[in-house]
């Protein structure tokens, strides 16, 4: 009789054990899905933030171009101009 009750109740804990380990696994794995969610927005981010800074450097670029075109078109408007 004892040993039946001794072995029910192990296989009782042994369970609940099995059960808190699957429970752990079942929330650690959502937790890491949580962190690579992040870690890929946080990519995704950087991504854009840098092709927006290399847009940017050209739209510069091109203004200075611009901006030295102009210039050069003055200095010869002002040397035509006596």
């Amino acid at each position: 009789m004892r040993v039946a009750t001794l072995d029910f109740r192990v296989s009782e804990k042994l369970q609940n054990l099995i059960v808190q380990r699957d429970n752990y696994i079942e929330r650690t794995g959502q937790e890491w899905a949580n962190v690579q969610n992040a870690l890929d927005a946080l990519k995704n981010t950087v991504e854009t933030i840098f092709n927006m800074t290399q847009r940017i450097e050209s739209i510069e670029e091109m203004l200075l171009d611009v901006q030295a075109s102009i210039e050069s078109m003055k200095n010869q408007q002002n040397k035509e101009t006596p």
